[in-house]
């Protein structure tokens, strides 16, 4: 089971119909992680719409892989749902928490949202929420990365660049300026180490990747690809 961090990053601007019904609903965003758990297929019944989650809550087999908690004590990757007719969701809503913004609004991701289909973040009221739940598969997961793990994965793209790096560790709930003062003293760290030569020596050895990986990587850990790849060529002379 991949983790809230990992699904976030998966399904993010994609757009989710896994029930073939009214094209991509809230719902099968939620649905989704429901069948990465184990879940199977499955209906909401009732009224069809995310309020059932809660209402439907026992009888849709959900509390087996699902915890009932408080807002109060709600956490990344934890699953909001709203009643029908809340301040901005007028047909409920079902969407995943990431963080609090401010009083009385949380930041989540969620599909069919602000105008777009497709799976994206933004800022909703806590008006209308009926109902907070954690996956047990999550639980039990450490979906948390230490600030020197971010920082390397930060160091080799995975996280992108400028703003793009910004927002996305922010909306993980990383605090992002500790992160890239860490990146920052590792770079430093590497620009002082490595020679180019030694750097030649572990790009031939495969160890930064080929192409516009190796090119995008070397950049990332502020080294000079050109540089870089003129000491291989004399290498492998």
């Amino acid at each position: 089971m991949i983790s809230a961090e990992e699904f976030r990053n998966k399904y993010i601007g994609k757009v989710i119909d896994v029930d073939g019904a009214y094209g991509a609903q809230c719902v099968d965003l939620f649905k989704q992680v429901c069948y990465l758990a184990g879940m199977k297929p499955f209906s909401l019944g009732g009224s069809g719409y995310a309020e059932e989650i809660v209402k439907r809550y026992k009888p849709l087999g959900l509390d087996v892989y699902f915890t009932l908690v408080s807002l109060s004590n709600a956490q990344y990757g934890d699953w909001i749902i709203w009643s029908k007719g809340s301040h901005d969701c007028a047909d409920s809503h079902v969407a995943m928490f990431e963080r609090m913004d401010g009083i009385n609004r949380i930041i989540v991701l969620g599909q069919n949202q602000f105008g777009k289909s497709y799976a994206n973040e933004g800022s909703l009221s806590t008006h209308g929420i009926i109902g907070v739940l954690r996956l047990k598969a999550w639980s039990s997961q450490s979906t948390r990365k230490t600030n020197d793990e971010l920082a390397q994965e930060v160091i080799e793209g995975l996280w992108g660049n400028g703003s793009e790096r910004k927002s996305r560790l922010i909306s993980a709930g990383y605090d992002y300026e500790v992160i890239q003062k860490l990146v920052n003293q590792k770079l430093n760290q590497n620009s002082n180490q490595k020679t180019v030569e030694k750097l030649a020596e572990e790009v031939i050895a495969g160890k930064w990747g080929n192409g516009q990986e190796r090119i995008q990587r070397l950049k990332a850990a502020g080294f000079q690809p050109s540089v870089v790849q003129t000491k291989v060529n004399q290498l492998l002379k």
